[in-house]
């Protein structure tokens, strides 16, 4: 029976937390990661609903993005601080978030 719990204590959750988080100030010198993730989840966005919006605005200035299915691994990526979003892309999350394009392109730690 002891067993049975330790068996399941090694996963680990790769759900994101549900509640939204208020938007701390967005100041120089914060990872970007950060800065995305938190402004995301401050809205109570998914990543599903980012990657909508996203879509929506592109549709709407009249450019394409790639799959949703690779946008959510692009997403992932950004969120993760493995990669930064290309200028296309950073103009698009600058669009749907709210923020400038100096906000978005903090310097990391």
């Amino acid at each position: 029976m002891a067993g049975d719990l330790t068996s399941n204590s090694h996963r680990r959750s790769t759900r994101m937390p549900t509640r939204p988080r208020p938007p701390s100030g967005l100041s120089q010198g914060r990872p970007f990661a950060e800065v995305l993730r938190e402004r995301r989840m401050s809205k109570g966005w998914t990543q599903a609903d980012l990657i909508r919006e996203m879509q929506r605005v592109a549709r709407r200035q009249g450019t394409s993005l790639p799959t949703a299915k690779s946008l959510k691994a692009m997403i992932s990526r950004w969120e993760q601080g493995r990669h930064k979003p290309d200028r296309h892309n950073r103009a698009i999350l600058c669009a749907v978030l709210g923020l400038d394009e100096k906000t978005l392109t903090v310097k990391e730690r």
